[in-house]
């Protein structure tokens, strides 16, 4: 019975794996390839977002102290996700801002379930499966039926969207499809024949995509993976080449900044980042109007809101969100949700730093690189604290690890420190006697 109960714990944990990475999700926008409203509720959506949280009930009530503890060591996070509920106050839709809270929540607390329930390495290694799948049926959708495979947009109207509902989605699963593939050739997880295949699948589905950001995430994650496996030595030679890669890494930042528009034009991409700029000026716009708290978290971009009606209609399409998840967040929760979010990215830093040269960390630079490629790929768009999102649920999961890392530690080093007797109150401490020479 406990097998099966396993087994079933394993099934599901998959299905909703899935759904959050868009595969064939939400399926009739994927069918339709029309976008409906913002505001509306999808009845599939749903009822498996109803299933998830079901599916939470039962294994927090299997697992309470395990859950309880990886909500303790995911406090800044939760300070958000707090701070989203109360958002509901001040919102002109507290309807919908706790109807996306929630799902918020229930998300935040499967990426804590699978950093509580399964060791890195066995999760590393279904992640490869799934993507697996994903990879596989993008290429056979394009083959059997392109009308659904490709994007069919004004701009790019052959570019592959595969099993997702738009390029932008396949080339972010498939970058990051190919760190985890090798991160699992690399350490072992799983068949490694799948894993080595999967590499350059991956990649030729990015390039497919014709999606210019996750190009530039994987650059910046395997760059920094290289960086943290130098400094991981411990020794100086290590912290030399390490210091020596952060600081080019820093002048390749100056240089990026300055020939800029250069480098759009090697990407094929205009000045303006495919019109995102002008976005960003408008959201810019509106949070100057509600400064400190914002519109409530996931109620800007509504039917029915005049500020969103307003950038549509100068815009003359129907924009879905900011494209940046620092300026969606405080269109949102405003400056206060905006330091919040630097709480977090903070914390995330300090634990990297913290157990980065640790031996016992055998995870460390692989959360590192998942954590940087979510901060750049929320550059040009909203991952970041964004319900039903499978980067969410990365991200909280390698800060949940890195924060159980640092844990472990401080346990071993308090258990390892010597005992020292104690004196009785009220004694008096004598100096101790000199010995003759």
């Amino acid at each position: 019975m406990q097998l099966i109960g396993r087994q079933l714990e394993i099934l599901f944990t998959a299905l909703f794996l899935l759904m959050m990475q868009g595969v064939f999700w939400p399926p009739l926008s994927y069918l339709s390839k029309v976008q409906g409203a913002l505001d509306a509720s999808d009845p599939l959506s749903a009822a498996a977002h109803a299933g998830l949280i079901l599916f939470l009930v039962v294994v927090s009530l299997a697992r309470p102290r395990q859950m309880l503890e990886g909500v303790r060591i995911a406090w800044p996070i939760i300070i958000l996700l707090g701070l989203a509920y109360l958002s509901a106050f001040w919102s002109d839709a507290p309807e919908l801002v706790l109807r996306r809270a929630t799902t918020l929540a229930a998300t935040t607390l499967f990426a804590i379930y699978l950093a509580c329930r399964f060791d890195l390495g066995r999760l590393v290694s279904l992640l490869v499966k799934l993507n697996a799948c994903a990879v596989v049926a993008s290429i056979v959708v394009v083959a059997v039926a392109p009308r659904l495979g490709l994007s069919g947009s004004e701009d790019y109207p052959n570019a592959w969207r595969g099993v997702f509902t738009a390029k932008n989605a396949l080339g972010s699963m498939s970058a990051f499809g190919a760190m985890i593939a090798l991160y699992a050739l690399w350490r072992g997880y799983g068949p490694r024949l799948i894993a080595a295949a999967l590499i350059p699948a991956n990649l030729l589905l990015l390039y497919m995509a014709q999606s210019a950001t996750p190009i530039v995430l994987l650059f910046a994650a395997s760059y920094v993976a290289v960086v943290a496996s130098a400094f991981r030595r411990g020794n100086g030679a290590g912290f030399l080449v390490g210091f020596a890669l952060v600081v080019i890494g820093i002048l390749g930042i100056g240089l990026l900044a300055v020939g800029w528009t250069e480098i759009l034009a090697l990407l094929n991409r205009s000045p303006t980042l495919t019109g995102r700029s002008d976005i960003w000026d408008a959201a810019i716009t509106y949070i100057s109007q509600r400064p400190w708290l914002g519109y409530g978290y996931g109620a800007f971009w509504r039917s029915d809101a005049v500020e969103a009606r307003t950038i549509w209609g100068s815009l003359r399409w129907i924009v879905p969100h900011s494209h940046n998840a620092w300026l969606e967040v405080g269109l949102a929760l405003g400056i206060v949700g905006l330091a919040g979010a630097v709480l977090v990215w903070l914390a995330a830093l300090y634990r990297a730093v913290r157990v980065l040269t640790l031996p016992r960390a055998t995870h460390v630079v692989f959360c590192v690189a998942i954590i940087v490629a979510i901060l750049v790929v929320n550059l040009t768009e909203y991952e970041f604290l964004r319900a039903d999102n499978y980067l969410w649920v990365f991200f909280t999961l390698a800060f949940v690890h890195l924060g159980h890392e640092a844990a472990a530690h401080r346990a071993a080093r308090e258990a390892a420190a010597p005992l020292l007797p104690r004196r009785p109150i009220g004694a008096i401490a004598y100096p101790a006697p000199r010995t003759a020479l």
